[in-house]
């Protein structure tokens, strides 16, 4: 019995000449970007700088800002009301953490733009994205050490995007060709 779409021919289908398939050339494949990874040289030298007692808040306000040096003077007094003690003047430790607070993220950014500086070839494109738009802050801003740097990376962020696009075309040309 023949079928309408093949024809069949002593119990075997006729399927015509197959083409050899032939693997396409293999693409250019660019190594994985690396991470930024920022190392912590000028926050530890400004939180070093800071008496002992005024360490602990720095530290608390580096890690949740504001609210966290509010919320763990509150769960201080807490623990000092039912032990019976003097309270700590929230307002005292509130106040240090805001004089603190932009120092310490200059210090926090100028590490990781020295550390993005360092790796400008091989850093991934968010992570310098993300160094020169923390550059905007205006905590990091108003620092005049930092100016110069910023203007560093945006270049380099700008000349990054440029190669990374045109390999990304490359790439896609690349694609298109292999038949």
């Amino acid at each position: 019995m023949a079928c309408r779409r093949c024809e069949v021919t002593e119990g075997r289908r006729s399927r015509g000449e197959r083409r050899n398939f032939v693997n396409p050339p293999e693409l250019p494949k660019r190594p994985a970007a690396k991470r930024l990874k920022a190392k912590r040289v000028h926050r530890a030298a400004i939180i070093d700088a800071l008496p002992a007692e005024h360490q602990a808040v720095a530290e608390r306000a580096l890690t949740g800002g504001l609210k966290a040096v509010r919320d763990a003077v509150k769960a201080q007094n807490d623990q000092l009301k039912k032990d019976g003690k003097p309270l700590i003047p929230a307002d005292g430790v509130v106040t240090l953490a805001q004089d603190l607070l932009p120092k310490l993220r200059v210090a926090e950014w100028l590490d990781k733009a020295e550390a993005a500086k360092a790796d400008l070839e091989t850093l991934d494109l968010r992570d310098l994205r993300s160094v020169v738009v923390g550059s905007d802050d205006p905590m990091v801003v108003r620092d005049e050490s930092t100016r110069v740097l910023a203007a560093e990376l945006k270049a380099a962020l700008k000349s990054k995007i440029e190669s990374e696009q045109s390999q990304w075309l490359a790439d896609i040309a690349a694609a298109i060709d292999v038949q």
